[in-house]
């Protein structure tokens, strides 16, 4: 009884007969305890499981915190009908629990009292038979440590150790995880052309490093691993194309994307090693933007010992019109030289913005730029946000100006392949709303839209790729919308509408939606008040067909094709504002209607589709409190085009220029 009196931790006794003391553990079921067992044929379960000596010692390495289950069945003598277990050393801290069933017998030992000195912890297991008799004796050697992979999971820049939400991710300014950027910028020091810090395997210098997030790796214990184990880190295999981990401040590279794991140092006692985490692209289709890491304790080939973290991807967010404009850019092209200059003259003389201009030889006579790129940011906590180009899949003149003209320091460029692409996936249809508050769900990026070739009823013709639309849902934040513009021969939504700034309403901003309905409107009063007889489009070019595009009110008014056209065209622009107010969250007087007419033209995949028949009105650009508008060459009363008018009288109202 001496040895009872001496166990300062819990002493747990069973006796039962030698029959049910050998286990049979075909039938056991998994115990759901953390990983390391041996799987559902063992009495441990999915616990960690180590395995002792009769006669002799064994040595172990155990985690604080975390349990370590040894079948007692296997190795108890013939004869014993009871055990013991004990801390012959009488440290506090060790706890072993025996637990019997009919067919076996498991220790469960546990400890969070961090070794000071290898195998400084001690368990033995007594074996006795009849009359008391002892029959066997083990001894369990334990060096516990502590591990913790930590990262900086309340967002405030400094890593948190051990936190709860490491492996856990909540959205919002209350919510928790660690974000890391998609380095796609070039900062100083990438000497590589064309090639962005991604790209290569090397910091580049202190501004990449400021964009890489930090990542530790703690410890306590003895300043050395026993020999049979080590350290592992390695990527989860769903993240390993998609994420690189430096150390030494971005001088050594250690993981990532083409080596999954790689053997560490371990800390030691009160011991740290940091490493910074590089994420190498956005979410997207095939890539939910989480980075999960593993700290792995490995025995020979086995885990005993894993902590997890995860990263999110800060998402590509993508900026909307009516913010104020830092640069405008222009592509000068043979035919519209006297427009960029005249252009670039007013925004110089009426506002602090600057003016790039892409010359004829770099954009090759491609002057759609607003197609080729579209604008947005990425951030993370206590970093100034990084501008981020994305770009189109279109192979025109200006299918390199990103690379060679935008991409820097902290500007990112953002590719994403699209393979069979059209139009659709040009950035004409790629627009997003101001902040809009939704049945009660705030967007304060507010909502992205694009348009498609889906519509009720069926339609043959594009569609949007998939790869765009899962790239843009992988952001989640802006939660895209899809309009129907597959209608139109180019097919983008900024050809039927336009967000522009109200200042003095309660949502601060107004859709401009095209109208076949204002237009007809607007005629129908010329002609009624006598003016049937004025020229419209006179002296222009029609753009799809020979002639000349001027006609008369009435004649217009009498074209039963016209009408017929333009009411189909009607009936797909209240289609989308259906969607618009619904998805918005708009009230009608949210919505203005502005005068556009629509001639048919035959589309590239023999679908007969509509263009503007005039220079489209909501096709538009906002800079600052300016609107600037296409001239629409309508009919012209006492020098005043009737068209123009209309618009520059509904921008008037709401205090723009």
């Amino acid at each position: 009884m001496a040895l009872v009196k001496a166990l300062l931790v819990l002493l747990a006794m069973v006796t039962m007969t030698t029959a049910q003391f050998r286990h049979n553990a075909n039938n056991v079921e998994p115990r759901g305890r953390l990983p390391g067992g041996r799987g559902p044929r063992s009495p441990c379960g999915s616990m960690r499981q180590a395995f002792i000596r009769l006669g002799g010692f064994s040595e172990e390495t155990l985690v604080s915190g975390y349990d370590l289950c040894i079948d007692l069945s296997r190795v108890s003598p013939d004869g014993a009908t009871k055990v013991e277990a004990f801390n012959p050393d009488g440290e506090r801290g060790v706890i072993v629990s025996l637990e019997h069933e009919p067919t076996y017998t498991i220790a469960i030992v546990h400890s969070t009292n961090i070794s000071h000195a290898p195998n400084d912890k001690r368990v033995i297991f007594q074996f006795e038979g009849a009359k008391g008799l002892r029959v066997g004796q083990a001894e369990l050697k334990l060096t516990v440590i502590w591990l913790s992979l930590d990262v900086d999971t309340d967002r405030d820049g400094v890593v948190d150790v051990n936190s709860p939400y490491k492996n856990s991710w909540a959205w919002g300014p209350n919510g928790h995880g660690a974000i890391v950027l998609a380095n796609l910028d070039k900062d100083a020091g990438n000497t590589f052309a064309h090639m962005r810090d991604s790209d290569d395997d090397v910091v580049s210098g202190p501004p990449d490093l400021q964009d890489l997030a930090a990542m530790r790796v703690h410890s306590d214990g003895p300043p050395q691993l026993h020999p049979d184990y080590k350290l592992v880190l390695f990527i989860d295999e769903t993240s390993v194309p998609y994420v690189r981990v430096f150390g030494n401040r971005g001088r050594t590279k250690f993981i990532g994307p083409r080596l999954a794991s790689m053997a560490i140092a371990y800390p030691g006692s009160y011991g740290s090693h940091k490493y910074e985490v590089e994420a190498l692209s956005y979410a997207h289709s095939f890539f939910d933007g989480f980075i999960r890491l593993h700290l792995a304790l490995k025995k020979g080939n086995d885990i005993v010992f894993q902590d997890t973290v995860q990263f999110k991807v800060s998402p590509w967010l993508m900026t909307s019109n009516l913010l104020p404009a830092d640069i405008v850019f222009m592509s000068r092209a043979d035919t519209n030289g006297n427009f960029v200059r005249e252009m670039q003259t007013f925004i110089e003389e009426n506002m602090s913005t600057t003016v790039r201009t892409c010359p004829r030889e770099v954009c090759r006579d491609d002057r759609w730029i607003q197609d080729q790129l579209e604008f947005g940011y990425t951030e993370v906590p206590k970093n100034p946000p990084m501008s981020a180009v994305l770009k189109s899949p279109r192979v025109n003149g200006l299918k390199d100006y990103g690379y060679t003209n935008i991409l820097g320091p902290n500007v990112a460029f953002v590719e994403y392949q699209s393979a069979g692409s059209t139009e659709l996936d040009y950035f004409g249809n790629l627009e997003v709303s101001p902040p809009v508050t939704v049945n009660n769900t705030v967007y304060p990026l507010g909502r992205i839209y694009y348009g498609n070739g889906n519509y009720p009823g069926g339609w043959r013709g594009r569609k949007t790729s998939n790869a765009l639309i899962g790239f843009l849902e992988a952001q989640i934040i802006q939660a895209p919308i899809e309009l129907f513009s597959d209608w139109l021969f180019v097919g983008h939504v900024d050809e039927f509408m336009s967000v522009i700034p109200a200042p003095n309403t309660e949502k601060g901003f107004k859709i401009v939606l095209s109208s076949t309905r204002a237009f007809y409107d607007i005629m129908n009063d010329l002609q009624g008040s006598r003016y049937g007889d004025l020229l419209m489009f006179a002296d222009k070019p029609l753009s799809f067909y020979r002639g000349e595009a001027d006609i008369t009110v009435s004649q217009f008014l009498s074209n039963d094709k016209f009408y017929d056209v333009n009411q189909r065209c009607q009936e797909y622009l209240d289609y989308n504002r259906g969607i618009l107010t619904r998805e918005l969250g708009l009230d009608h007087s949210d919505v203005i209607e502005i005068p556009a007419i629509y001639d048919t033209v035959m589309g590239r995949d023999n679908v007969m589709r509509v263009t503007g028949y005039f220079p489209n009105l909501v096709n538009l650009l906002v800079l600052n409190n300016y609107v600037i508008l296409p001239k629409p060459y309508g009919p012209v009363i006492r020098g005043v085009d009737v068209l123009a008018n209309n618009v520059k009288n509904i921008m008037h109202d709401l205090g723009l220029s």
